[in-house]
């Protein structure tokens, strides 16, 4: 779900809210089990003047670490599997110039 906002000010605002999910997943290795549902929200609010534009973004907003996948090395051997999750909250700015 993706949510945009511009108004029709002479800075042209605008405001974005971007929420994804992904529902229960499977792993084919059984004894690495089920991954489990998660929802991840990034946020960004930006300005356009002239040739100019700025953006404040915030990726992760709610901080969780919310397992991507998980694999063993070697199939066969008990290992403690790699977990791969999603990346912390990131704020930061973007800053552009149209030329």
């Amino acid at each position: 779900m993706a949510l945009t906002h511009q108004t029709d000010a002479s800075s042209d605002i605008r405001t974005r809210i971007l929420e994804t999910h992904t529902g229960n997943d499977i792993n084919p290795a059984a004894a690495l089990g089920k991954l489990a549902a998660f929802t991840n929200v990034d946020l960004s609010f930006g300005v356009d003047w002239d040739k100019w534009t700025a953006e404040l973004f915030v990726k992760n907003a709610t901080d969780e670490r919310d397992q991507l996948a998980r694999y063993q090395e070697c199939g066969m051997c008990v290992q403690r599997p790699y977990i791969i999750t999603n990346t912390p909250r990131t704020i930061g700015v973007r800053l552009g110039s149209k030329f």
